[in-house]
């Protein structure tokens, strides 16, 4: 499976190189130009020649941002073979029946995390005693408050570094932070 993975990705950069040349000769990223600033740290001087990009209300760098939006747009989509490519990765990313997020390792290899299987809506929260440890639920927001009728979700885990306390923070329906 992995050799057809590398096959047709050294397919695709190979025939897109040759393509490359006249993509570059019709598509030209926008350009800026920089406003330099100088900062002092700890008695270090530190220069940033485009300190006006951060300042995102200016109209002229929102101007730009478009422009680079749709520079880009246009480049990825003069990329032959990107939709068999993009449909590809998408078909082998979900083949997983889970997904895992906000992996804690403690310091006795305690790992506490977020876990979803596909068809489920919200993350649990699991902990195994090594990485190759049983895995133990150990707590399911939906048991929370079941009479507010509200989904619950974990949006924050921090164990405590001898895994004895972990603190979990949630969210309802009305204030959820997305995974």
């Amino acid at each position: 499976m992995i050799n057809k993975i590398l096959v047709t990705l050294f397919l695709f950069l190979f025939f897109n190189c040759s393509e490359k040349n006249k993509i570059d000769k019709v598509l030209t990223p926008p350009a800026i130009e920089g406003i330099r600033a100088v900062d002092n740290y700890f008695g270090k001087e530190v220069e940033d020649l485009f300190r006006n990009i951060e300042n995102t209300k200016d109209s002229t760098i929102i101007v730009w941002y478009e422009a680079q939006d749709k520079y880009a747009e246009n480049y990825l989509n003069k990329i032959a073979g990107r939709d068999s490519l993009v449909r590809t990765l998408f078909e082998i990313d979900n083949r997983k029946s889970y997904k895992i997020s906000k992996v804690r390792i403690t310091e006795n290899d305690t790992w506490f995390y977020l876990k979803k299987n596909i068809d489920e809506s919200y993350y649990k929260l699991y902990y195994k005693n090594t990485e190759d440890g049983e895995e133990f639920l150990l707590y399911d927001p939906i048991s929370f408050k079941p009479e507010a009728g509200n989904d619950y979700i974990i949006n924050y885990i921090n164990p405590s570094w001898d895994s004895k306390y972990i603190i979990v923070s949630l969210s309802h329906s009305e204030e959820s932070c997305p995974n």
